[in-house]
């Protein structure tokens, strides 16, 4: 019979170098042709856009860590693991589908939701939206404690410090560059800064998860004879 696989939460200093420096690059590009051409740019080199390198370079790297992260706990990690795997589909599920936006947007007109201070009522909508994600995380988070043990438990503090960061700029960010809009400063250089902090600290972050996972992920062991 095989004995149990190790599983580690080490980071990987290698993954997370090549990951972030793509990221610094997309951030840069963004920035120079924005401030050069007053906003105006490509989709492809426009971080907050759908169909841009920058979305499909972070829905690739949500893939990899749900991927890596439910390998890992398969192959004996723990349920922290195996809960981060999810939460993780989660997320790219919501984002490349923009389903917090889409839903969000509906569900609130709908209800009739009246507006926060300087936010929009779809706004309202991608609020509730994100409360519900929160929860059914909240949930698997609460399962997965339960059921791993000590170290099992450091991994998925490390990683639920990282979805916190994430919040920041996913949604805090996103708050306050709405705010900036409806301000009137939609095409000025505060806003340009806003969408770089805003969607390149979701980028920057999602690296570092990465750099996480990866290493989650224990060799195969060979049957002993």
């Amino acid at each position: 019979m095989a004995p149990a696989a190790p599983f580690r939460s080490r980071f990987s200093a290698k993954w997370a170098t090549l990951l972030l420096a793509a990221d610094i690059a997309l951030i840069a590009v963004f920035l120079i042709v924005a401030f050069r051409n007053g906003g105006d740019l490509p989709n492809l080199l426009d971080i907050e856009k759908q169909d841009s390198i920058a979305s499909s370079y972070i829905y690739a790297k949500w893939l990899a860590a749900a991927v890596a992260l439910l390998i890992a706990a398969k192959r004996g990690a723990g349920e922290m693991t195996r809960s981060f795997g999810y939460i993780f589909l989660i997320i790219l599920f919501d984002d490349s589908l923009e389903l917090h936006e889409r839903v969000g947007e509906w569900v609130a007109t709908g209800l009739g939701v009246p507006a926060l201070p300087g936010l929009r009522v779809e706004d309202n909508g991608e609020l509730m939206i994100w409360a519900v994600w929160g929860v059914i995380a909240a949930l698997l988070l609460f399962r997965g404690w339960r059921r791993d043990g000590p170290e099992g438990r450091r991994f998925g503090l490390i990683l639920t410090g990282l979805i916190g960061l994430l919040a920041v700029f996913g949604i805090l960010g996103d708050m306050a560059h709405v705010v900036a809009a409806r301000g009137g400063m939609d095409d000025s250089a505060a806003a340009i800064i806003l969408a770089a902090v805003e969607d390149g600290g979701e980028l920057l972050v999602a690296s570092l998860m990465v750099a996480f996972a990866i290493p989650r992920v224990p060799p195969k062991t060979r049957a002993l004879p």
